[in-house]
């Protein structure tokens, strides 16, 4: 697709981040509201890690995606 946008977040929820969290919330949910304004399309893949890797969704429309909630827990794996 012509002028398409992937937004790709990789995104920390160790515990190190719980003091960041809203935050973190705050800036990613304008950010993503920002780009939603543009003309152009946009898909969001995001991906969370801790001492694990999780996909939380990968290629959405920015319209669709839902509200991005850290949830601080963990460590960080040093691999």
């Amino acid at each position: 697709m012509k002028n398409l946008t992937d937004i790709i977040v990789i995104l920390d929820r160790s515990g190190s981040m719980a003091s960041i969290k809203s935050d973190m919330e705050g800036g990613l949910a304008s950010f993503m509201a920002d780009q939603a304004k543009l003309p152009d399309p946009a898909n969001v893949s995001l991906y969370l890690f801790d001492a694990k890797y999780e996909v939380s969704f990968e290629n959405t429309p920015i319209q669709g995606i839902p509200a991005i909630t850290l949830t601080p827990r963990g460590t960080t794996a040093l691999l």
